[in-house]
């Protein structure tokens, strides 16, 4: 069942359609603009190609802008991205669809129904840079990128537009539908450049020749109590136009306060190599702290990190109070607060569900750090469930690096 926005989509596209017939039928320029892609200025993004067949007229702007971005879907946990208009498109404004798993790849839309009549400007068979997506979320892995049209309905799996039928590549301008329906793509030479591919259904795409990085999205923070003082630890696995952290920490877990700045370890702000952090609270207060980070860029964006409890008392349940390191490549310690002595049930599954490891832990009465080796375990994203004698049960995630 499709919902009412792909409905509309779905039908915005017959009218595109349909008026590229009418604008065909009545010009005889044969006026088509084509995409393709290249792998970015960062290793994290790709660049979005427009070709067109025809130089722009006076006046001539875009009225309407869509294209979809596809991973493989075993890669895409927590990836998410961003896009920046360039250069014609500077100026426009993309909405980014909801994302969807088709087949075996997920689907990243963004569509640009322009507002204002901003003018453009381009010439016959000179390629220009429309916008660039960037791609950050999954802190192990890199995969090739296709740009794709899928609305063919026939057949499942991958090409098959089915009920996801919206995903398609258009160009419209206000002298009419400039997308080439016949050929929606081409390849762009060399190393960064891309490659044209053709799925079982007859759905076109375009698919980069090299890997783009999805580097890490979360800041996973992780904290225990080192006698009087709190500790806590965190690690990136790639930085871009970082200026530093600001540690913030909360008596309620509402209300913070900066209690320090961390500046960035990276050349520039710029990293593609893990670099780990720590920094002490040589004076926390009360029975309890909450801690979390700011991590601030170049251009004065910022985005949080988890948020950790440290508790100074003994707690009334089990509790997992983090990781460190996180991201870890041979043993993770798991911090873990418990009322009592005890021997808890640790099981640790991939992300499709799959147990792949099982540990006795055994805790004594309040903090405990307890190491766990998983020297074994493949790359990627894990959950953990502890389980106490008494049946009570906690989750958490980490990553292997």
């Amino acid at each position: 069942m499709m919902s009412e926005r792909q409905l509309n989509i779905k039908y915005m596209k017959k009218i595109c359609i349909a008026v590229m017939a009418l604008w065909l039928t009545l010009s005889s320029k044969a006026q088509h603009v084509r995409g393709s892609l290249q792998r970015g200025t960062a290793i994290t993004s790709v660049d979005i190609l427009f070709r067109p067949t025809y130089n722009s007229d006076p006046g001539e702007y875009i009225n309407y802008v869509q294209f979809s971005l596809a991973i493989p879907q075993a890669l895409s946990v927590n990836v998410n991205a961003y896009i920046t208009g360039v250069g014609n498109f500077a100026t426009l404004t993309f909405v980014q669809a909801p994302q969807y798993t088709q087949g075996i790849e997920r689907i990243y839309t963004w569509i640009c129904n322009n507002p204002g009549a901003t003018v453009m400007s381009w010439f016959a068979n000179t390629e220009f840079i429309g916008a660039t997506v960037t791609f950050n979320g999954n802190p192990s892995a890199s995969a090739l990128v296709r740009m794709l049209d899928l609305t063919n309905t026939s057949g499942p799996g991958p090409g098959g537009g089915g009920g996801n039928n919206n995903t398609f590549f258009s160009i419209v301008s206000s002298t009419g539908d400039v997308t080439d329906y016949a050929e929606f793509f081409y390849d762009k030479p060399g190393p960064n450049g891309s490659m044209l591919g053709v799925y079982p259904s007859g759905d076109q795409f375009v698919q980069t020749l090299l890997a783009i990085t999805l580097p890490a999205d979360e800041l996973d923070l992780s904290g225990y109590k080192d006698g009087s003082r709190n500790r806590l630890l965190w690690t990136t696995l790639a930085e871009q136009n970082n200026i530093g952290f600001e540690i913030q920490r909360s008596s309620d877990g509402v209300s913070y306060v900066p209690i320090g700045f961390m500046n960035s370890l990276a050349a520039g702000g710029n990293s593609q190599v893990p670099l780990k952090y720590t920094f002490t609270d040589n004076d926390p207060t009360g029975k309890q702290q909450y801690y979390r980070l700011r991590q601030v860029d170049i251009g004065g964006n910022s985005k949080l990190s988890n948020i950790v409890l440290i508790k100074s008392d003994n707690p009334a349940l089990i509790t997992l109070n983090g990781f460190f390191p996180n991201p870890a490549t041979t043993t993770i310690n798991i911090m873990i607060g418990s009322p009592g002595k005890d021997k808890i049930t640790a099981v640790v599954f991939d992300m499709t569900g799959k147990t792949v490891l099982t540990k006795s832990l055994n805790v004594e009465t309040g903090n405990n750090t307890i190491p766990l080796e998983i020297v074994g375990l493949a790359g990627g994203n894990y959950m953990i469930k502890l389980i106490s004698s008494n049946g009570q049960v906690v989750t958490g995630r980490f990553v292997k690096h």
